[in-house]
């Protein structure tokens, strides 16, 4: 089961995000256990639950939570609750530890659809995009990599908890830089700089607004589990930018 993902649509309907993302699981949670169901759960959990620690890499079974925002509280509540149900009742629920999940149905509201949405339109407005720090580091996974996971998960006999993530981290800048280039924009300039220039018109494409969402966080992990159950990411960061043009 999953929730409301979108930051700021969480961060501006608290109780509401506590509610979906966290007590909407202990419901379901409640419900197959006092009707005696042997139910499979995944809960999509997030590694949003440790980016308090803003750097760290995660291994599998760690509880050492931190959060920093209304989805991940309400994602630590689903979180724990799914391991209280499955230790106390020997219910077969799972946790998938998702990183950050990209595809070309996601929309603009997300960091790569806005970039995307804002390079293919470049030439017909020419006004800059505000961003916050280009700093952080993101792992990021093909929501077919995503799927295929969750579907080895389910097919398990009993529940666990599970990282879903690559092996690779990419620093935003970067991903930044790629994508525009696939729309034959070469972006000039760096984290240091305040604004990114189009390298052949000289206008200024991205302006960085460093108190904007600025957290800079390098959060990455080890799938250890899923890769001894056979999973394998299929998708590199330069398909998945690919496909989130199309």
């Amino acid at each position: 089961m999953s929730g409301i993902s979108n930051s700021e649509e969480a961060k501006d309907n608290i109780l509401k995000t506590l509610d979906v993302n966290g007590i909407q699981c202990a419901r379901i949670c409640d419900l197959i256990h006092k009707r005696g169901w042997r139910t499979k759960l995944v809960n999509a959990s997030s590694s949003e639950i440790y980016k308090g620690h803003i750097h760290r890499c995660v291994e599998e079974d760690d509880n050492y939570y931190n959060n920093l925002h209304p989805y991940s509280i309400g994602k630590i509540v689903s979180h724990t609750t799914i391991q209280y149900y499955r230790k106390e009742y020997n219910l077969p629920f799972s946790n998938a530890v998702l990183f950050m999940t990209e595809s070309s149905l996601r929309n603009e509201s997300f960091l790569l659809g806005k970039i995307k949405a804002h390079a293919s339109r470049w030439n017909l407005s020419n006004t800059p995009l505000t961003l916050g720090s280009l700093d952080s580091y993101r792992n990021i996974n093909h929501a077919e990599d995503v799927a295929s996971a969750i579907h080895i998960i389910i097919n398990q006999d009993k529940g666990d908890d599970y990282l879903v993530c690559g092996t690779e981290h990419y620093k935003v800048l970067d991903i930044v830089k790629k994508i525009y280039a696939l729309y034959n924009i070469v972006l000039k300039g760096d984290c240091e700089d305040d604004i990114l220039y189009d390298s052949y018109s000289g206008l200024p494409i991205i302006q960085i607004n460093r108190g904007f969402r600025s957290l800079v966080t390098d959060i990455t992990g080890n799938s250890t589990k899923l890769a001894n159950l056979g999973w394998r990411v299929k998708h590199t960061i330069d398909t998945i930018i690919i496909d989130n043009k199309c």
